[in-house]
């Protein structure tokens, strides 16, 4: 692999969300990495899809329970999910009244860094993270070393790297105004 790549330069990339006080990372980051990808091998616009949809209908999961990534991916190999919309999320409404629209035929799993450099050459990819307290108030730009107490793990998408610089580059889910306009170095 090269020793850079970034995914955000040149093209457009599903926009950074925001999943509030939700256990629904992995759901906005498997959202998230379909989208991008069907953008990139069609070459048309990112259509974001649904996290609440993803979450809820197809992981059937409440809003307040985490789910595994690897669980909301495999289940778009049997389920499409519907496009995002307004009021969609956290969905609470009845299942049947959303439409799905995308599905993916495999998932793979990556197993070390060189894995993830090689996945990264066809679009970005989820990762799971070690989430510590320090991460979400203290965060604001440059590279991301933990200092603070593990609390859990957190969903992410990884949409480049830097090897010189020693990062990874993600897009995270608390929204636009978290780290480096949604995204961060870790």
């Amino acid at each position: 692999p090269p020793p850079r790549r970034d995914w955000r330069l040149g093209r457009q990339l599903t926009p950074p969300r925001e999943q509030g006080s939700y256990n629904t990372c992995s759901a906005f980051s498997v959202a998230g990495v379909v989208s991008d990808l069907v953008s990139i091998q069609t070459g048309a616009p990112v259509r974001p899809l649904s996290a609440g949809h993803l979450h809820r209908c197809l992981g059937g999961l409440p809003p307040a329970t985490a789910a595994d990534p690897f669980a909301l991916a495999t289940a778009l190999t049997a389920a499409a999910v519907g496009l995002e919309a307004p009021g969609d999320y956290p969905f609470l409404a009845p299942c049947p009244t959303a439409t799905g629209v995308q599905r993916i035929s495999a998932v793979a799993g990556l197993f070390s860094a060189t894995d993830a450099k090689a996945a990264l050459v066809r679009g970005p990819v989820i990762a799971v993270m070690n989430l510590h307290d320090d991460f979400w108030p203290w965060y604001g730009g440059g590279v991301y070393a933990p200092v603070g107490q593990y609390q859990s793990s957190h969903t992410i998408v990884v949409v480049g790297y830097d090897d010189p610089g020693g990062y990874w580059i993600v897009r995270n889910s608390h929204g636009p105004d978290w780290g480096e306009g949604g995204y961060g170095k870790i």
